[in-house]
Parts: C-alpha cells; sequence; structure tokens
C-alpha cells in the first residue's frame, strides 16, 4: 500500500478517536457540609461509541468505578474510607455519604469508550470540606455615654472562620473584616467583629441590628436581632380623646363632640 494511503489511514483513526469522547466536565458543589452527602457528577459525549469504564479517585486513588460489562458494574474500593450510595450512583454520578474535612481534596473522573480504540478523558476538580458553627452567632450590645453603640459579634468555632455580616434595620452594613482566631494548623478557627455606632446614626435611623455568620454560600445563620433606641411614643389621635369623655357631665361630652363635629371634613 503507497505510503500517502497509510498515511490518510492513521489520520483518520486519529480523528475518530478523538471524537469518540468530547465536552467532558465534571459538576460538584462549591464547597460541601461534613456529615452530608455529596453528589459528584462526570457529563461526557462519547460521540457514539460505547462506555466501557468510568472510574473515580480522591488524590489519585480510586475509589469507585463503573464498567457496564461487568458484573456488578460497580466496585468499591473501602479501604479509601469513602462510603458510597450505590443506589445513587452510575455511570455519569457517584455520591459520597457523610464526607468528613479529611476527605477534602482533589477529585478526578477517568472516563473510557469501548473498543476499538478505548479514547480515554480525565477531569480534576477541587472539593472542599467544611464545619460550620455548632450555633448561631453571639451578639452583645453596649451603650455607650453620648448615645454612642458598641455591638461585637463573634461565632465559632469552625472550619474554615466564618464571615461575618452587619445589618442595621435590615440593611447590609460593611464596617470592616472581621477577626480570625487561629487554632493552629487543622483546628477551628473562631471569627470575630465589632461595630461602632455614634449617636447621631443612632438616632437617625438605626432601630434594630443583627449580625450573620456565613461559611461559602453553604451555611448561614442570624443571631437575635437586638434593639438599639425605642421608638418615639406616639401622640394619641384627635379622635381618640372622645373615650374620656364617658366621665365627663353629660352637657361637656355633647359641646365636645359638637365641636368634634364642627371641626372635622364633611366627609366624616
Amino acid at each position: 500500500m503507497p505510503p500517502l494511503s497509510l498515511l490518510g489511514i492513521y489520520l483518520a483513526l486519529l480523528c475518530l478517536s478523538v471524537l469518540a469522547l468530547k465536552d467532558m466536565h465534571m459538576r460538584l458543589p462549591v464547597a460541601a457540609q461534613a456529615g452530608q452527602a455529596v453528589a459528584l457528577s462526570c457529563q461526557y459525549d462519547l460521540e457514539g461509541s460505547q462506555l466501557y469504564s468510568i472510574k473515580w479517585y480522591r488524590d489519585d486513588a480510586e475509589f469507585y468505578s463503573f464498567v457496564p460489562k461487568e458484573q456488578p458494574a460497580t466496585r468499591l474500593y473501602p479501604d479509601q474510607g469513602i462510603a458510597v450510595d450505590l443506589a445513587r450512583s452510575d455511570s455519569n454520578n457517584v455520591t459520597l455519604l457523610n464526607v468528613t474535612r479529611s476527605q477534602g481534596g482533589f477529585y478526578k473522573c477517568e472516563v473510557s469508550a469501548d473498543m476499538p480504540y478505548f479514547h480515554t478523558g480525565i477531569k480534576t476538580e477541587y472539593l472542599t470540606v467544611f464545619e460550620p458553627p455548632s450555633r448561631k452567632p453571639d451578639l452583645t450590645v453596649e451603650k455607650l455615654s453620648g448615645g454612642a453603640v458598641r455591638a461585637n459579634c463573634s461565632s465559632g468555632p469552625s472550619y474554615p472562620a466564618a464571615n461575618i455580616t452587619w445589618f442595621i434595620d435590615n440593611v447590609e452594613h460593611r464596617p470592616g473584616p472581621a477577626v480570625h482566631v487561629h487554632g493552629g494548623g487543622d483546628q477551628d478557627e473562631w471569627s470575630s467583629s465589632t461595630l461602632r455606632l455614634e449617636a447621631k446614626a443612632v438616632a437617625k435611623a438605626a432601630r434594630s441590628l443583627r449580625c450573620e455568620a456565613s461559611v461559602y454560600s453553604v451555611w448561614r445563620r442570624a443571631s437575635d436581632d437586638a434593639p438599639l433606641r425605642a421608638d418615639h411614643p406616639q401622640l394619641a389621635p384627635v379622635r381618640g380623646a372622645a373615650s374620656d369623655c364617658e366621665q365627663c357631665p353629660t352637657n361637656g361630652c355633647k359641646s365636645n363632640k359638637a365641636a368634634s363635629m364642627t371641626s372635622g371634613s364633611p366627609n366624616d
């Protein structure tokens, strides 16, 4: 066979093998909470070829595989310490159960097409596992001389440290970054933030204050609302004074009622 024909066959086979697996991507949450289930997804297009296998790895250690031609098609590797929900795992998805902080890391899916090409594609993504605080943040408010207010919001322990956001009358307020106290190594961290409101700000609008602790966009808890000042007393409506007339002499009540009718609008 002429060399050009061999080259043409080789290029054709090469193109077919490349087309055998495309549009491959992984889907996983931004962060997973420790103790909960996590769904990982690996999507791909075999371009008409059959799937030979899909294998999942954490930090290059295989923990789950799906091979359609084998019986059973699924295989687990329990020595990796990762629990898998087989009922929610298949040729595209794998569901991890009761994840722990130590199980965060790089997760990889490896997809192989069946014969004759056995083309293989690999995608890797990082999974973060966090441990949130065990309760809502603590808010303390101190009223200073002159009408100013100083508040402190603390949250923790957690991993990583929680972010703290302030709300004044349900409107977000950013006084500055929170202070994070690190326990060292992989230990938990505490968060603390202090807010000071001057008397003018308190008197002008501020009625209530709260803070919110969040870890990534997954976990969020708010403190109880703390009142900053009491509302000004409201004056009673003019017509509300009529109830006082029940104890006055009859003639006086008639005169007051007449005065009220005289001063009212025609539509009253």
